[in-house]
């Protein structure tokens, strides 16, 4: 199928702007996507 690759940068975007960069992001092969994690302080 691929990866969106607009939707890529801008979740890339977002969430980079939200976390202030302070976030990681993984490839998974077997679901044929990135996610990116992070956390936040409440």
């Amino acid at each position: 199928m691929g990866v969106n690759q607009p939707a890529l940068r801008f979740w890339r975007d977002v969430v980079g702007t939200y976390t202030g960069g302070e976030f990681t992001e993984v490839y998974r092969e077997d679901r044929d996507k990135y996610i990116q994690s992070f956390s936040t302080k409440g």
